[in-house]
């Protein structure tokens, strides 16, 4: 036969792409890789899409290729050189037929193999052109064949540049030259982790593909639970077609599972050799595969070789760090189908594993073998060794998960058992369940005579109420505990007296506190737990040391401390906001949520809630509607969770929400009683000062007579709990009173005591800020500090607040913030209070407004307004209108100034006007610049994260143009549009972020957005063209290069950049080659 007629055509050709091929962008990406590199390597074990993944890139590749499936049958050179000369020719015609002669010519064993390859390499030489991709697919069949190697290796070597080779193999191919080409970034490597469908893919192929739209979570799980592996995919693909929804596939396991285990049983496990039959089988028990704990299994000594050649091989095993491994889920499944067929095997290979585990110190996992075996006593035994462990982890719900394992029976031998389902329960937020699991634990200790766990439970059920704030009840457990402490440890005693100092500082009882927390610290050596110490300075008015131990708990990075771990940002949370840091408000308030739904807490959840509402509280921009349902939000988890205290806090807020923001006193105090009645009851006397404050501030916001008595009731809540804060504040507030009134007395004594204790203290920030029950309006309290430097009160420090704040030495302040709006519809407020249109009397009162907002930081000549205002009036007439319309706009700012007083707002040189650039005014459009340049820098700087955040928040400030009713205003164009291009820069950052981390539909919306302001915008039609190709839809990304050209040549009258154009092409060309879903 000749040489010719050994070749079998069927090896040339690429298998067809199935009907239901999603075409993945990342991984064509990743391929088109190959054409800049010699060599490209596609390994990954059986069922990972290696060959489909090639081929699916050759059907759109911008080169030429040749395929060679090989097989084992090809484990000689003859046949191996044959088809891939072949492969070669059949991409390029009459290219390798020198190297075929040459072969042809030869016979014998001792063939001239290296000067065949030197032939071929010579005719590629020779054909210097289009790049050229050759393809060996399925080459572990010849890789044990050092010739073959060695023959490819030279190829390699020789082959000229435009030419490059892949390999789709199932290990790793034992080239020596591997390690050199690596260095040269000569060779890409992809994995089965490249061949892993992520979740967006994982979603893709069935929206796409499969026609079958899943949930997130069911994207997720579906993810996670197949890794990525295409084959098992599939499966659950054809399990959903069936009408299973994916649980019940699942949970119909092993069933389910026949077809993919019969392929694993055929395609993997009979075709190892028995050592690595029996290690798979005898190693599957294990979770993770450590080389010891393998070894101690396996009475073998070389299971980290044994590993390492596993994971080399493709074998479905990924080191996981630490020099550990772990099988693929699926895999490791139909290992331990398969191991279970030998029961006894199977329970002396658990038992070893769990005496291995309980030597080397990992409890936790010598229960779970020892449970897999029926061992419950033992398996209990090591649970409660592991629990404190798994508790200060954070580990919460794997310890809940393991309890509920064990039956009924073991928990009547094991009563500490039920301890752990109440701290369970208790760190879950299921605060009834606790107290049931404590209050049975107790009967049962009390039954065996057992002191010590009586006590054990009494501090369980104390620990509900601390962690709910209900002093009341847990001093009843804490009084029955203290008399049986006596069979405690010292480090039980000591836990002991940590929660009586605890409970003390939430009854507002400092001295007491402190003198069980040295008792603490003095049982252990140790110090005074730091969030302890924490909640006492709150409540003793230190703020500013509290939040410098928080900040450092922060930086520490208490991921292992559960309690802590909560705790700390929402404390700092709740601090920020009584010392008025908006930002760090939200943040911690943010990451108190996102904490509580990790680790499944509601009450913690709830509390992020109700700090997320206060943080909107402060901020004077946020949507009424928005500060309100998020303080619903949180009284509603806290009913379900049934914590009736956890509602005093949201319910205080709501009462200032309606007496400060919503200017409703009957709901403020309908709130505020209910806030202060929940505080009472639960013997909490510190917060229900704070509840009286809410309703004294809210009362005197809206000018009512109840203030006065809330305030005095409020203050001597604080002078009992010795809240220098708190106390400080009422006296605020209770200055404001008085200067209203004019009562001079009563406003020198409260503004002494205000005054000196927020210097002593380092309270200035309530002067200079918005807090949490201060003003609404900071500018509310410049005539106080005034009037105090008037008449003697603290004058120095008066008039350092006021430099703080600003104010040099205005003779008049009218007591509130001028607030402007001009992006998008105009208004403007003194304070909370908008001026009507009848308040202006005049359009050219608010057009002369509108023209010193828009040349702000510098004065007009009058003669200038008149041209810009009254341009067709005769001089005359010009100026009277403008002294009517000046008149009709400082009435409208400043309704109460004094008679003759200036103008606060609004300042005058000689014949120049224009804005007070040191009155304090809010202008959205200032802000808005602040930030979007403030983002872009952070961009710039590469802090992404930062930067989003900034830029999202200045593009909400943009609601429309600059001043848009007046958009023929020449004087306002030139800042309506500088304006408007810092907007677009920053939606296009946003929208080009947004596509980078696979938000296509959130870059759309952005891209929709430039373009509604500017048509020409074509970074915006770039984005919508990738986006829209991504999410599918080619049409549109085609469609949107048409609209781009169109609006460019009717606006502008030139076409579209070179980048634009060849995107264009690249997704019509995808188009030809790829079904919907692909990239271009």
């Amino acid at each position: 036969m000749s040489a010719g007629e050994q070749v079998l055509k069927s090896k040339l050709l690429p298998p067809r792409l199935r009907r239901h091929t999603l075409v993945r962008p990342r991984l064509h990406q990743r391929l088109l890789e190959a054409l800049d590199v010699p060599l490209t390597i596609v390994q990954a074990g059986p069922g990972y899409g290696k060959t489909t993944a090639l081929v699916s890139f050759l059907s759109a590749a911008p080169c030429r290729w040749g395929w060679y499936a090989v097989s084992a049958e090809d484990q000689h050179p003859l046949p191996f050189l044959l088809h891939l000369i072949h492969a070669v020719n059949a991409a390029v015609p009459g290219l390798g037929e020198r190297a075929a002669a040459l072969l042809q010519s030869a016979a014998g064993p001792h063939r001239p193999w290296t000067q065949v390859v030197d032939a071929l390499t010579a005719d590629l030489h020779g054909h210097a052109g289009q790049e050229l991709l050759v393809v060996l697919d399925d080459f572990h069949h010849v890789d044990e064949n050092p010739q073959i190697v060695a023959l490819v290796e030279q190829f390699i070597e020789h082959m000229p540049h435009h030419v490059h080779l892949a390999l789709a193999t199932r290990r790793r191919p034992p080239l020596s030259g591997l390690p050199r080409w690596r260095a040269l970034a000569d060779v890409v490597e992809l994995s089965e982790k490249d061949l892993a469908f992520t979740p967006a893919e994982v979603e893709e192929l069935f929206l796409d593909q499969y026609g079958i739209r899943l949930t997130d979570e069911q994207t997720a799980a579906l993810a996670a639970r197949t890794e990525g592996w295409i084959i098992a995919l599939q499966l659950a693909w054809q399990g959903l077609r069936k009408g299973s929804s994916l649980q019940d596939f699942w949970e119909g396991q092993p069933k389910n599972l026949d077809t993919l285990f019969d392929y694993l049983a055929h395609e993997v496990l009979d075709r190892q050799r028995p050592f690595i039959r029996r290690f798979l089988l005898t190693t599957c028990v294990l979770e993770r595969l450590h080389p010891r704990a393998c070894d101690h299994l396996t009475g073998e000594g070389d299971s980290e070789r044994v590993l390492a050649a596993l994971e080399e091989s493709g074998l479905f095993t990924q080191a996981v760090g630490d020099g550990e491994f772990r099988y693929h889920q699926l895999f490791h499944q139909f290992l331990r189908e398969q191991a279970r067929q030998d029961p006894a095997s199977w329970r002396t290979h658990h038992l070893a594993a769990a005496r291995y585990y309980l030597a080397a110190g990992s409890a936790e996992t010598a229960a779970h073998h020892f449970a897999e075996v029926g061992e419950f006593d033992q398996a209990a035994d090591a649970i409660l060794q592991a629990a404190d462990g798994m508790i200060e982890a954070g580990r919460v719900e794997a310890l809940g998960a393991f309890l509920a394992r064990l039956p009924q029976e073991t928990y009547s031998r094991f009563p500490a058992l039920l301890l752990r389902c109440g701290d369970v329960a208790r760190l879950t937020s299921r605060f009834d369940e606790a107290l049931a699991y404590y209050g049975q634990a107790a009967e049962k200790y009390a039954v065996l005579g057992d002191d010590r766990g009586r006590c054990l439970a009494l501090m369980g059920e104390a620990r509900v109420y601390l962690d709910t704030i209900s002093p009341g009840k847990a001093d009843d457990a804490l009084v029955e505990a203290q008399r049986l402490a006596h069979a405690l440890t010292d480090r039980e005693r000591a836990d002991l007296m940590a929660l009586l100092a605890e409970n003390e500082t939430n009854r507002g009882r400092p001295e007491n506190a402190a003198r069980f927390a040295s008792m603490a610290a003095a049982s252990t050596g140790a110090p005074v737990d730091d969030l302890l110490e924490v909640r006492s300075l709150l409540r003793t008015g230190r703020l500013a040391e509290a939040m410098r131990i928080l900040e450092r708990l922060a930086r520490q990075g208490l991921a292992g401390a559960s309690r802590a771990h909560r705790e700390v940002p929402l404390l700092i949370s709740y601090i920020a906001a009584l010392m008025g840091d908006t930002r760090l408000t939200r943040t911690g308030a943010e990451e108190g949520i996102r904490l509580g739904k990790e680790k499944r807490s509601p009450f913690v959840e709830g509390v992020g809630l109700m700090r997320r509402a206060h943080a909107l509280q402060l901020d004077p921009h946020a949507p009424d509607e928005a500060v309100a349902a998020e303080y619903q939000a949180a009284i509603a988890l806290m009913d379900e969770i049934n914590v009736t205290r956890g509602k005093a806090e949201p319910l205080a807020g709501l009462a200032l929400f309606y007496g400060h923001r919503a200017g409703n006193w009957a709901q403020a105090e309908h709130y505020g009683l209910e806030s202060a009645r929940i505080a009472r009851a639960a013997c909490d006397q510190w917060f229900h000062g704070y509840a009286l404050l809410s309703l004294g501030s809210s009362a005197a916001a809206l000018g009512r007579t109840e203030a006065e008595g809330y305030l005095r009731e409020a203050e001597k809540e604080f002078a009992a709990t010795g809240d220098p804060y708190g106390l400080a504040l009422a006296r605020v507030w209770q200055a404001l009173l008085a200067h209203r009134q004019r009562d001079w007395a009563g406003f020198a004594a409260s503004m002494e005591s205000a005054l000196a204790a927020a210097q002593e203290h380092g309270y200035g920030y309530l002067f200079t800020r918005r807090t949490l029950f201060g003003p609404q309006d900071p500018q509310a309290l410049v005539p106080l500090l005034q009037e105090a430097r008037r008449r003697g009160i603290h004058p120095a420090y008066a008039t350092r607040l006021l430099a703080e704040i600003g104010m040099t030495d205005p003779e008049h302040h009218p007591g509130y913030t001028l607030r402007l709006r001009t992006l998008g519809a105009f208004q403007a407020w003194r304070g909370r209070q908008e001026i009507t249109r009848r308040e202006w009397r005049r359009e050219k009162a608010r057009q002369l407004l509108q023209l010193f907002i828009t040349h702000r930081g510098r004065l007009l000549q009058r003669e200038q307004i008149l041209d810009l205002l009254w341009p067709d009036a005769d001089p005359e007439t010009a100026q009277r209108d403008f002294r009517v319309a000046l008149n009709a706009l400082l009435s409208a700012l400043e309704p109460d100034r004094p008679a003759r007083a200036d103008s606060f707002y609004i300042v005058r040189e000689g014949l120049a006007y224009g804005l007070n650039p040191h009155s304090g005014y809010w202008l959205d459009a200032d802000e808005f610049e602040r930030l979007a340049a403030e983002g872009l820098a952070l961009a710039e700087r590469r802090q992404e994260d930062q930067a989003r955040d900034t830029l999202s928040q200045a593009v909400e400030l943009y609601q429309g143009e600059f001043l848009a009713e007046l958009r023929y205003e020449d004087w306002c164009s030139e800042e309506r549009e500088r304006l408007q291009v810092l907007y677009l820069r920053a939606l296009e950052w946003l929208a080009q972020d947004a596509a980078r981390h696979g938000g296509y539909e959130q870059c759309v919306r952005l891209c929709e957005r430039i373009l509604a302001c500017d048509p020409c915008w074509e970074e915006a039609y770039r984005l919508l063209m990738h986006s829209h190709f991504r999410l599918g839809n080619r049409a549109m990304a085609l469609r949107t290069y048409e609209k781009c050209v169109q609006s460019l040549r009717r606006e502008l009258g030139v076409g579209p950049m070179a980048s634009t154009t060849r995107l264009y092409e690249r997704i019509r060309r995808s188009a030809a080659h790829a079904p919907e879903g692909g990239d271009p």
